[in-house]
């Protein structure tokens, strides 16, 4: 759907360049596939008392560890997720990040220097802050 909106928009979220888009791509998809479904059971539990055992919270806080620790080196070489340019990947990380730093998952997310580095800049951009209602 976000790239739909991208291009429908004649957004330019998303690179031109095939290599660059396969980048975009790639991180789009780890996001859905390693970090959000983790970082959502600690919103859940957490945020909105949907209960989770405390076995399904450690796998998870494992797992959002492990997906932050291939992002982490990542953005050590470049400003944003995929690349040089602010993309679709860093925005479908950002809500899960807005949240999961409102919960224990922070003492996960903050040991990631890099990471963190990158989210302190990219919360500051004035249309995230207009959609998490921080402008």
């Amino acid at each position: 759907m976000c790239r739909y909106l991208n291009d429908r928009a004649g957004g330019s979220l998303m690179p031109r360049d095939a290599r660059s888009r396969a980048a975009t791509d790639q991180w789009m998809s780890i996001e859905a596939a390693n970090f959000s479904s983790h970082a959502m059971k600690f919103v859940y539990h957490y945020l909105l008392h949907m209960q989770h055992q405390p076995s399904d919270l450690e796998n998870a806080g494992a797992a959002l560890h492990k997906a932050l620790g291939v992002l982490d080196p990542q953005l050590a070489k470049q400003p944003f997720v995929a690349g040089a340019m602010f993309s679709l990947a860093d925005i479908c990380f950002m809500p899960y990040f807005e949240y999961g730093l409102l919960t224990p998952a922070k003492d996960i997310m903050t040991k990631h220097p890099s990471v963190m580095t990158w989210w302190n800049k990219v919360r500051e951009r004035p249309s995230w802050r207009k959609v998490a209602a921080l402008a």
